[in-house]
Protein backbone atom coordinates (compact mmCIF):
# COMPACT_ATOMS: atom_id res chain seq x y z
CA UNK A 1 0.00 0.00 0.00
CA UNK A 2 1.58 3.70 -1.02
CA UNK A 3 2.31 5.67 1.72
CA UNK A 4 0.24 8.75 2.10
CA UNK A 5 1.90 11.56 2.40
CA UNK A 6 1.22 14.16 5.46
CA UNK A 7 -0.24 16.95 3.19
CA UNK A 8 -2.96 14.56 1.94
CA UNK A 9 -3.75 12.88 5.40
CA UNK A 10 -4.19 16.51 6.65
CA UNK A 11 -6.72 17.55 3.74
CA UNK A 12 -8.44 14.32 4.26
CA UNK A 13 -8.69 15.38 8.28
CA UNK A 14 -10.38 18.60 7.29
CA UNK A 15 -12.83 16.96 5.03
CA UNK A 16 -14.00 14.68 8.02
CA UNK A 17 -14.40 17.54 9.80
CA UNK A 18 -16.40 19.67 7.81
CA UNK A 19 -18.47 16.77 6.47
CA UNK A 20 -18.95 16.21 10.30
CA UNK A 21 -20.02 19.96 10.87
CA UNK A 22 -22.37 20.31 8.51
CA UNK A 23 -23.72 16.96 9.60
CA UNK A 24 -23.98 18.46 13.14
CA UNK A 25 -25.24 21.76 11.66
CA UNK A 26 -28.51 19.95 10.12
CA UNK A 27 -29.67 18.14 12.66
CA UNK A 28 -29.08 21.13 14.96
CA UNK A 29 -31.38 23.63 13.01
CA UNK A 30 -33.95 20.83 11.99
CA UNK A 31 -33.79 18.12 14.58
CA UNK A 32 -32.95 15.38 12.49
CA UNK A 33 -31.39 12.84 14.31
CA UNK A 34 -28.20 12.11 12.53
CA UNK A 35 -26.87 9.13 14.56
CA UNK A 36 -29.95 7.16 13.55
CA UNK A 37 -31.37 6.70 17.04
CA UNK A 38 -34.84 6.02 17.49
CA UNK A 39 -36.15 9.09 17.35
CA UNK A 40 -35.10 8.77 13.61
CA UNK A 41 -36.16 5.28 13.16
CA UNK A 42 -40.14 5.70 13.79
CA UNK A 43 -42.42 6.78 11.42
CA UNK A 44 -44.76 9.60 13.06
CA UNK A 45 -48.18 10.62 12.71
CA UNK A 46 -48.45 14.12 12.07
CA UNK A 47 -52.25 15.82 11.44
CA UNK A 48 -53.32 19.52 10.54
CA UNK A 49 -56.38 20.82 11.01
CA UNK A 50 -57.25 23.76 8.60
CA UNK A 51 -59.49 26.49 9.11
CA UNK A 52 -60.94 26.31 5.51
CA UNK A 53 -59.87 25.00 2.20
CA UNK A 54 -61.61 27.78 0.39
CA UNK A 55 -59.29 30.28 0.99
CA UNK A 56 -55.52 30.10 -1.42
CA UNK A 57 -54.06 31.08 2.45
CA UNK A 58 -54.42 27.63 3.37
CA UNK A 59 -54.30 25.98 0.11
CA UNK A 60 -50.95 26.94 0.34
CA UNK A 61 -50.43 25.68 3.81
CA UNK A 62 -51.74 22.30 2.81
CA UNK A 63 -49.69 21.82 0.00
CA UNK A 64 -46.21 22.70 1.94
CA UNK A 65 -47.23 20.49 4.51
CA UNK A 66 -47.69 17.39 2.59
CA UNK A 67 -44.50 18.13 0.69
CA UNK A 68 -42.30 18.44 4.04
CA UNK A 69 -44.17 15.46 5.44
CA UNK A 70 -43.48 13.47 2.73
CA UNK A 71 -39.90 14.32 2.71
CA UNK A 72 -39.29 14.06 6.13
CA UNK A 73 -41.28 10.24 6.29
CA UNK A 74 -44.54 11.29 8.58
CA UNK A 75 -47.76 9.79 7.68
CA UNK A 76 -49.93 12.86 7.43
CA UNK A 77 -53.92 13.96 7.26
CA UNK A 78 -54.96 16.94 6.49
CA UNK A 79 -58.56 17.95 7.97
CA UNK A 80 -60.70 21.11 7.70
CA UNK A 81 -63.71 22.88 8.12
CA UNK A 82 -66.02 24.10 5.41
CA UNK A 83 -65.68 28.05 7.04
CA UNK A 84 -63.42 30.07 9.52
CA UNK A 85 -66.65 29.64 11.69
CA UNK A 86 -66.80 25.93 12.96
CA UNK A 87 -64.47 25.54 15.82
CA UNK A 88 -66.91 23.02 17.50
CA UNK A 89 -66.23 20.97 14.44
CA UNK A 90 -61.88 21.37 14.79
CA UNK A 91 -62.30 20.10 18.33
CA UNK A 92 -63.75 17.26 17.12
CA UNK A 93 -60.85 16.37 14.22
CA UNK A 94 -58.47 17.00 16.87
CA UNK A 95 -60.28 14.22 18.75
CA UNK A 96 -60.15 12.42 15.76
CA UNK A 97 -56.53 12.33 15.16
CA UNK A 98 -55.58 11.61 18.38
CA UNK A 99 -57.81 8.60 18.11
CA UNK A 100 -55.84 7.92 14.76
CA UNK A 101 -52.52 7.83 16.86
CA UNK A 102 -51.36 11.05 15.93
CA UNK A 103 -48.03 12.11 17.81
CA UNK A 104 -48.18 15.89 16.67
CA UNK A 105 -51.37 18.10 15.76
CA UNK A 106 -51.22 21.72 14.13
CA UNK A 107 -54.02 23.72 14.14
CA UNK A 108 -55.33 26.85 12.41
CA UNK A 109 -57.78 27.94 15.35
CA UNK A 110 -61.50 29.30 13.29
CA UNK A 111 -61.23 30.60 17.27
CA UNK A 112 -59.02 31.37 20.07
CA UNK A 113 -61.18 30.47 23.03
CA UNK A 114 -63.18 27.89 21.14
CA UNK A 115 -60.32 25.78 20.46
CA UNK A 116 -58.73 25.51 24.14
CA UNK A 117 -60.45 21.96 24.46
CA UNK A 118 -58.64 20.90 21.66
CA UNK A 119 -55.23 21.82 23.23
CA UNK A 120 -56.25 20.31 26.73
CA UNK A 121 -57.18 17.09 24.81
CA UNK A 122 -53.70 17.12 23.22
CA UNK A 123 -51.97 17.63 26.61
CA UNK A 124 -53.78 15.28 28.27
CA UNK A 125 -52.87 12.28 25.80
CA UNK A 126 -49.14 13.67 25.47
CA UNK A 127 -49.82 14.90 21.65
CA UNK A 128 -47.69 18.09 20.47
CA UNK A 129 -50.11 20.70 19.99
CA UNK A 130 -48.85 23.61 17.59
CA UNK A 131 -50.91 26.67 16.93
CA UNK A 132 -50.30 28.34 13.35
CA UNK A 133 -51.67 31.63 12.48
CA UNK A 134 -53.73 32.26 15.28
CA UNK A 135 -52.99 32.24 19.09
CA UNK A 136 -55.23 30.19 21.30
CA UNK A 137 -55.99 32.20 24.48
CA UNK A 138 -54.70 31.86 27.31
CA UNK A 139 -51.07 31.41 25.28
CA UNK A 140 -48.91 34.71 25.21
CA UNK A 141 -45.63 35.77 23.23
CA UNK A 142 -43.93 35.51 27.10
CA UNK A 143 -46.58 32.81 28.37
CA UNK A 144 -46.94 29.91 25.89
CA UNK A 145 -48.86 27.13 28.30
CA UNK A 146 -51.28 25.56 26.46
CA UNK A 147 -49.65 25.30 22.86
CA UNK A 148 -46.42 23.54 22.57
CA UNK A 149 -45.30 26.02 20.09
CA UNK A 150 -46.88 29.15 18.08
CA UNK A 151 -45.91 30.81 14.90
CA UNK A 152 -47.93 33.00 12.94
CA UNK A 153 -47.68 36.66 11.43
CA UNK A 154 -47.07 39.35 12.98
CA UNK A 155 -50.53 40.55 12.72
CA UNK A 156 -50.08 44.29 14.23
CA UNK A 157 -47.34 45.20 11.99
CA UNK A 158 -49.29 43.87 9.04
CA UNK A 159 -52.36 46.29 9.86
CA UNK A 160 -49.93 49.36 10.73
CA UNK A 161 -48.00 48.93 7.10
CA UNK A 162 -51.46 48.74 5.29
CA UNK A 163 -52.45 52.04 7.11
CA UNK A 164 -48.56 53.49 6.53
CA UNK A 165 -49.16 52.84 2.63
CA UNK A 166 -52.32 54.09 2.22
CA UNK A 167 -51.77 57.01 4.06
CA UNK A 168 -49.35 57.49 1.50
CA UNK A 169 -51.16 56.62 -1.79
CA UNK A 170 -53.73 59.74 0.10
CA UNK A 171 -51.01 62.29 0.49
CA UNK A 172 -47.78 61.46 -1.23
CA UNK A 173 -45.80 64.20 -0.47
CA UNK A 174 -46.67 64.12 3.14
CA UNK A 175 -48.44 60.99 4.35
CA UNK A 176 -48.85 62.51 7.83
CA UNK A 177 -51.73 65.25 6.43
CA UNK A 178 -53.37 62.12 4.67
CA UNK A 179 -57.61 63.04 5.08
CA UNK A 180 -60.37 61.15 4.44
CA UNK A 181 -62.98 58.46 5.84
CA UNK A 182 -61.95 54.57 5.97
CA UNK A 183 -63.58 51.44 6.31
CA UNK A 184 -62.27 48.34 8.14
CA UNK A 185 -64.05 44.98 7.13
CA UNK A 186 -63.28 42.86 10.34
CA UNK A 187 -62.94 39.01 10.24
CA UNK A 188 -64.00 36.73 12.64
CA UNK A 189 -65.44 38.35 15.80
CA UNK A 190 -63.24 36.63 18.36
CA UNK A 191 -60.40 35.45 16.34
CA UNK A 192 -57.19 36.12 17.20
CA UNK A 193 -56.12 37.14 13.87
CA UNK A 194 -59.21 39.58 13.39
CA UNK A 195 -58.41 41.28 16.97
CA UNK A 196 -54.18 41.10 16.21
CA UNK A 197 -54.88 42.92 12.82
CA UNK A 198 -57.31 45.61 14.07
CA UNK A 199 -54.76 46.38 16.68
CA UNK A 200 -52.83 47.16 14.53
CA UNK A 201 -54.95 48.81 11.65
CA UNK A 202 -55.62 51.50 14.90
CA UNK A 203 -51.92 51.77 15.57
CA UNK A 204 -51.37 52.78 12.36
CA UNK A 205 -54.44 55.16 12.07
CA UNK A 206 -53.34 57.07 15.28
CA UNK A 207 -50.52 58.90 13.04
CA UNK A 208 -53.24 60.07 10.74
CA UNK A 209 -55.64 61.95 13.00
CA UNK A 210 -56.66 63.20 9.31
CA UNK A 211 -57.99 59.28 8.74
CA UNK A 212 -61.29 59.50 10.23
CA UNK A 213 -63.16 55.42 10.41
CA UNK A 214 -66.77 55.30 9.61
CA UNK A 215 -67.65 51.92 8.70
CA UNK A 216 -66.57 49.01 11.14
CA UNK A 217 -68.25 45.90 10.35
CA UNK A 218 -67.70 42.28 9.97
CA UNK A 219 -67.75 40.56 6.86
CA UNK A 220 -66.37 37.15 8.46
CA UNK A 221 -63.30 36.46 6.31
CA UNK A 222 -65.78 35.71 3.12
CA UNK A 223 -66.10 37.09 -0.28
CA UNK A 224 -69.67 37.37 -0.52
CA UNK A 225 -69.84 39.32 2.83
CA UNK A 226 -67.05 41.86 1.35
CA UNK A 227 -69.30 42.71 -1.68
CA UNK A 228 -72.72 43.26 0.17
CA UNK A 229 -70.65 45.33 3.37
CA UNK A 230 -68.99 47.32 0.44
CA UNK A 231 -72.83 48.08 -0.66
CA UNK A 232 -74.04 48.87 2.49
CA UNK A 233 -70.68 51.12 3.48
CA UNK A 234 -71.59 53.32 0.00
CA UNK A 235 -75.26 53.48 1.49
CA UNK A 236 -74.09 54.77 4.51
CA UNK A 237 -70.97 56.64 3.25
CA UNK A 238 -70.68 57.65 -0.40
CA UNK A 239 -67.49 59.47 0.27
CA UNK A 240 -65.34 57.24 2.05
CA UNK A 241 -62.35 57.07 -0.03
CA UNK A 242 -60.77 53.56 1.48
CA UNK A 243 -61.71 50.02 2.25
CA UNK A 244 -59.09 48.25 4.76
CA UNK A 245 -59.92 44.61 4.59
CA UNK A 246 -58.51 41.46 6.65
CA UNK A 247 -58.14 39.13 4.32
CA UNK A 248 -58.02 39.19 0.15
CA UNK A 249 -61.83 37.88 -0.13
CA UNK A 250 -63.66 40.32 1.74
CA UNK A 251 -61.31 42.59 -0.63
CA UNK A 252 -62.01 40.59 -3.68
CA UNK A 253 -65.50 40.82 -3.22
CA UNK A 254 -65.50 44.60 -2.64
CA UNK A 255 -63.33 45.28 -5.67
CA UNK A 256 -66.50 43.23 -7.63
CA UNK A 257 -69.15 45.24 -6.02
CA UNK A 258 -67.11 48.56 -6.50
CA UNK A 259 -67.31 47.57 -10.37
CA UNK A 260 -70.93 47.18 -10.76
CA UNK A 261 -71.29 50.90 -8.50
CA UNK A 262 -68.64 52.12 -10.71
CA UNK A 263 -66.88 53.29 -7.84
CA UNK A 264 -63.17 52.30 -8.92
CA UNK A 265 -62.02 55.36 -7.08
CA UNK A 266 -61.94 53.93 -3.70
CA UNK A 267 -58.80 52.39 -2.27
CA UNK A 268 -58.67 48.50 -1.21
CA UNK A 269 -56.07 46.94 0.71
CA UNK A 270 -56.59 43.09 1.66
CA UNK A 271 -54.23 40.57 3.37
CA UNK A 272 -52.81 37.43 2.32
CA UNK A 273 -51.40 37.68 -0.83
CA UNK A 274 -53.15 34.90 -2.50
CA UNK A 275 -53.17 34.45 -6.26
CA UNK A 276 -56.25 36.09 -7.39
CA UNK A 277 -55.27 39.51 -4.87
CA UNK A 278 -51.74 39.29 -7.09
CA UNK A 279 -53.51 39.20 -10.15
CA UNK A 280 -55.57 42.36 -8.97
CA UNK A 281 -52.51 44.12 -7.93
CA UNK A 282 -50.94 43.75 -11.45
CA UNK A 283 -54.09 44.93 -12.92
CA UNK A 284 -53.73 48.20 -10.55
CA UNK A 285 -57.05 47.01 -8.94
CA UNK A 286 -56.39 45.92 -5.77
CA UNK A 287 -53.78 48.81 -4.25
CA UNK A 288 -51.64 45.93 -1.40
CA UNK A 289 -52.28 43.42 0.11
CA UNK A 290 -49.77 41.52 2.79
CA UNK A 291 -47.97 38.38 2.32
CA UNK A 292 -48.92 36.29 5.58
CA UNK A 293 -46.14 33.40 4.85
CA UNK A 294 -48.61 29.98 4.93
CA UNK A 295 -45.89 28.05 3.40
CA UNK A 296 -43.12 29.39 6.09
CA UNK A 297 -45.42 29.21 8.78
CA UNK A 298 -45.68 25.65 8.42
CA UNK A 299 -42.70 24.37 7.29
CA UNK A 300 -41.21 26.25 10.95
CA UNK A 301 -44.19 24.43 12.36
CA UNK A 302 -43.17 20.86 11.05
CA UNK A 303 -40.14 21.48 12.34
CA UNK A 304 -40.77 22.68 15.68
CA UNK A 305 -42.74 19.32 15.68
CA UNK A 306 -39.59 17.09 14.64
CA UNK A 307 -37.69 19.22 17.46
CA UNK A 308 -40.29 17.95 20.43
CA UNK A 309 -40.77 14.55 19.12
CA UNK A 310 -36.97 14.13 19.34
CA UNK A 311 -36.83 15.45 23.28
CA UNK A 312 -35.18 18.62 21.18
CA UNK A 313 -36.32 21.95 23.39
CA UNK A 314 -37.38 25.01 21.33
CA UNK A 315 -35.28 28.20 21.91
CA UNK A 316 -38.56 29.60 21.38
CA UNK A 317 -41.92 28.92 21.95
CA UNK A 318 -43.92 32.12 20.11
CA UNK A 319 -42.69 33.09 16.88
CA UNK A 320 -44.00 36.46 15.26
CA UNK A 321 -43.40 36.49 11.12
CA UNK A 322 -42.77 40.19 10.09
CA UNK A 323 -45.44 40.94 7.69
CA UNK A 324 -44.72 41.71 3.71
CA UNK A 325 -46.27 44.36 2.57
CA UNK A 326 -47.07 43.50 -1.37
CA UNK A 327 -47.71 46.39 -3.99
CA UNK A 328 -47.93 46.35 -7.77
CA UNK A 329 -44.52 47.51 -7.68
CA UNK A 330 -42.63 44.19 -5.80
CA UNK A 331 -45.95 41.32 -6.56
CA UNK A 332 -43.94 40.09 -9.45
CA UNK A 333 -41.82 38.54 -6.30
CA UNK A 334 -44.40 36.97 -4.54
CA UNK A 335 -45.36 35.30 -8.07
CA UNK A 336 -42.32 33.34 -8.02
CA UNK A 337 -43.02 31.92 -4.39
CA UNK A 338 -46.66 31.02 -5.97
CA UNK A 339 -44.99 29.68 -9.17
CA UNK A 340 -42.94 27.16 -6.73
CA UNK A 341 -46.08 25.98 -4.77
CA UNK A 342 -47.80 25.36 -8.02
CA UNK A 343 -50.32 27.91 -7.43
CA UNK A 344 -50.10 30.61 -9.90
CA UNK A 345 -51.43 30.14 -13.96
CA UNK A 346 -51.30 33.07 -15.72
Amino acid sequence: MPAISAKTLAIFIVVLIAVAGIAAFVGYQYGLSVGGGAAAKKRYKIGLVLKTLTNPYFIEMQKEFLRLSEKLGFEARVLSTATEQEVEKQVSMVEDLIAWGADAILITPDDSAGIVPAFKACREHGVICIAIDTPVEGDSPDNVVLADFFIGPDFVDAGEKVVDYVAKLLSPDDPSKAEGKIAIFLGVPGAGSTILKLKGIRKGLSKYPGLEVVFNQTGMYERARGASLAEDLLSAHPDVVVIISQNDLMALGALERLKALKRMDIIVTGMDAIPEACMSLLRGELKATINQRGADQVREAIYAAYKLLAGVELDKKWVDLPAELITKENVVMRIEKLKELGMWSS
